[in-house]
């Protein structure tokens, strides 16, 4: 299999999402990092990340709560009670946890040996299932007081 520079992966991922998105999901913004990209539905502080950590050989998929802490930790709250649903929707072993003191997560690592084009395409559909889950969760909760 053909090796992959991170950067090569990366672009790899975000070529292969916008097509395995259902329509109403296909808008993001999307922001890149070198190792890593976040894309977001018109609130950056809420977004999906992939990124790839090459301390650990594994990429991790998720979507991050960067807001303000009492809505990071109600988000949280939220996704913890619907968390059997959301994995069994995303066929992912998802965790949801606080990640510093005031942000948290919904997210997954995948392990790899190296980057190459099938793990690219794995990333892919999985942040594609991610989102098709979560995003409609993610806005009845923003709603939800």
């Amino acid at each position: 299999m053909d090796r992959m520079k991170t950067h090569e992966f990366i672009q790899q991922v975000v070529d292969d999402l916008r097509p395995r998105l259902p329509d109403e999901w296909r808008a993001y913004q999307l922001r890149r990092h070198g190792h890593q990209f976040q894309l977001h539905y018109g609130k950056p502080h809420l977004h999906y990340e992939v990124w790839v950590d090459h301390r650990f050989d594994h990429v991790e998929i998720g979507l991050h709560c960067e807001a303000d802490g009492p809505t990071n930790q109600r988000l949280l709250a939220f996704f913890d009670r619907h968390l059997i649903e959301i994995r069994d929707a995303s066929g992912e072993p998802l965790e949801a946890e606080h990640w510093t003191p005031s942000w948290t997560r919904v997210h997954h690592v995948v392990k790899f040996d190296q980057l190459n084009p099938p793990l690219a395409d794995r990333v892919a559909h999985s942040l594609a299932q991610l989102i098709t889950v979560l995003q409609p969760i993610l806005e009845d909760a923003l709603l939800e007081r």
